[in-house]
């Protein structure tokens, strides 16, 4: 087993008596699991002779197409909310990106528009104008389903898998990796997927993931999964940080954090003698 691509906690494991692994992507070129969206994105995007691209972010999906959209000498304009992290705006201009910033969603809607008429191709995957309701590049995360399977220590425990949950790129790109694994018999169903995300109430700490269970992407994935969303707020995404800082010796950004607390809000015969993976999804940026 790459400890480096799985690592079993045998403190949690040993607290929820369960099998718990953290699934990092951290060990990727921009720290975030988003660096396999990009490359499958700008894959789809090379192959259309795009040249330019527009898309909705403050963050780690932002970065990790930027970083790839530069290697391949495509123009990038990102749209963000303000205020964002100044390490984000440094690392946007170490990419060549044409940073817009933005105080709501129409101003957000009034960019894209004049974008799209000077000649961008709009590949965010949450933006309400986005150019491809199919999500283009989610292909790149099916391989974490298969990292998950090949570095399991019991394959035949059956599985449930915890991340943070927006739009639900992510958790569809992974659902997609397993239902590969049973179209080829490697497992016999697919895992539970439970989504974790800040409510509305009391969730800006962890706001990139304070969204509901309407989403397209989403409903399909609790659907095909049998899965379920547990909404944590403010107090319990700081809970999970210090779980992850103190316990653990992680650094993860609050989103990531959640995935630990939510293990306290899930009925606990539902972790039992299984296979329960934790997404984390980036470290924390200063």
């Amino acid at each position: 087993m790459d400890s480096k691509i799985l690592i079993k906690s045998k403190k949690l494991s040993d607290k929820y008596n369960s099998s718990i692994y953290l699934k990092p992507q951290y060990y990727t070129k921009t720290q975030s699991h988003k660096d396999l969206w990009a490359k499958s994105a700008i894959k789809y995007i090379v192959s259309k002779n795009i040249k330019k691209i527009v898309l909705s972010s403050s963050g780690n999906l932002g970065l990790a197409i930027a970083a790839v959209a530069f290697e391949n000498n495509i123009e990038c304009q990102i749209i963000s909310w303000s205020p964002i992290l100044s390490v984000y705006e440094k690392l946007f201009q170490k990419y060549d990106v044409n940073l817009k910033l933005v105080q709501g969603i129409e101003e957000e809607s009034k960019l894209f528009k004049i974008a799209k008429a000077d000649g961008y191709f709009n590949l965010g995957l949450s933006s309400l104008e986005r150019e491809n309701k199919n999500l283009i590049g989610v292909e790149g995360f099916k391989v974490i389903a298969l990292e998950i399977y090949e570095n399991l220590q019991n394959k035949d425990l059956e599985i449930v898998i915890i991340l943070p949950c927006s739009f639900g790129d992510l958790a569809t790109g992974i659902l997609k990796g397993f239902e590969d694994l049973v179209s080829s018999k490697n497992i016999s169903k697919l895992p539970k997927f439970i989504l974790v995300r800040a409510n509305f109430e009391n969730g800006n700490l962890a706001r990139s993931i304070a969204t509901n269970d309407t989403m397209p992407q989403v409903k399909k994935v609790l659907s095909k999964s049998c899965g379920e969303s547990i909404y944590l707020n403010n107090k319990e995404f700081l809970n999970g940080k210090k779980i992850a800082n103190e316990e653990l010796n992680l650094d993860l950004e609050l989103t990531s954090c959640g995935v630990f607390e939510s293990l306290n809000k899930i009925n606990s015969v539902e972790l039992e003698n299984k296979n329960v993976i934790l997404i984390l999804t980036a470290l924390d940026r200063k």
